[in-house]
């Protein structure tokens, strides 16, 4: 059985290191990246089986990434989670997924229901 990667897209090291336990707890693989840019040159060699991204970082936001990602035929299928506590508005909400994501959840979340929405989306996937 494949292990599923995660990749993780968040400026906060802190916030990295807990979905990264998360989800190996879990039994995931998992990647990191600072903000979008950082995912995007990783994700040139390395395709994840799904995304969790944080919305507010320097250089390529959460939603810009997004974009990016469903943008290329090569990523637009991966299954993308927006995670945030900055943005939680019924309106950042509806945004978010007119930018392409799958799910928007807000900070925090317990950790048995992050991983199975992952598994979730990961399977539909």
């Amino acid at each position: 059985m494949k292990i599923p990667k995660v990749l993780i897209v968040d400026d906060l090291g802190l916030n990295r290191r807990l979905l990264r336990a998360i989800c190996e707890s879990g039994g995931m693989e998992t990647l990191e990246a600072e903000d979008g840019e950082d995912a995007l040159e990783l994700m040139k060699n390395i395709t994840p089986d799904a995304i969790i991204s944080d919305i507010l970082m320097p250089r390529m936001d959460g939603y810009r990434f997004c974009k990016e990602v469903r943008s290329n035929p090569k990523t637009a299928a991966i299954p993308f989670i927006i995670y945030t506590s900055t943005y939680v508005s019924a309106g950042e909400e509806a945004f978010a997924l007119v930018c392409g994501a799958d799910k928007y959840l807000k900070k925090p979340v317990p950790a048995e229901d992050l991983l199975r929405i992952l598994r979730g989306l990961i399977a539909a996937g």
